[in-house]
């Protein structure tokens, strides 16, 4: 999101909700300390609204969930400076649901271990585990142009994927999630479902 204080990324970010039908929302990147739903009703229309923040560190970071309590009914929230998880189930779904939203350090050394956090932490959650978010890492070489392709970083990421039991959803849109430069434009695919 890289910040959410644009007004215009508030009306984006609400029309693709409608035109999506989405009954959440994941953020990363808010760059915020000490949201309110108030701020964050910018990105919703007039339905029912819960939400649930992680603060940046300054201007680093920040996560941010907003979902229609009326369709999932939250349970708990467990807060960490690198993901937002809500707990709870939809209406009508007999099993937990597990939300995360993610936003992994940019540091592949750092990653790793949050790879390592990550596993832990879905090996003590019961119910389904849906995971979301800027992971920061690709899967293979393709993902990535112009700009150095780290095999064992992407390895590390697969590992977790397949130790998890993870399956990746394809998103809408285009092939990559993130673009940086000018002169010499570089591409990854660094946002997943």
């Amino acid at each position: 999101m890289n910040g959410v204080s644009s007004i215009r990324k508030g009306m984006w970010v609400k029309k693709l909700k409608k035109d999506l039908k989405a009954d959440v929302i994941g953020i990363q990147e808010t760059h915020r300390a000490g949201l309110s739903k108030v701020e964050l009703r910018r990105f919703w229309d007039n339905t029912c609204l819960k939400v649930a923040s992680v603060d940046s560190a300054g201007r680093s970071g920040g996560l941010a969930m907003l979902w229609n309590p009326d369709l999932f009914r939250d349970e708990s929230i467990l807060k960490n400076n690198r993901f937002l998880m809500v707990s709870g189930r939809i209406v009508g779904v007999e099993e937990k649901m597990n939300l995360v939203n993610i936003h992994a350090p940019n540091d592949a050394r750092l990653r790793r271990s949050f790879w390592t956090e990550l596993l832990n932490l879905l090996s003590h959650v019961e119910g389904m585990k849906v995971l979301f978010g800027d992971f920061n890492d690709v899967r293979d070489e393709e993902e990535r142009v112009n700009s150095t392709f780290d095999r064992s970083a992407s390895e590390a990421f697969n590992d977790f994927i397949s130790t998890a039991g993870l399956f990746e959803f394809s998103v809408t849109g285009g092939k990559f999630t993130f673009i940086s430069g000018h002169a010499n434009v570089k591409l990854s695919k660094l946002d997943r479902f």
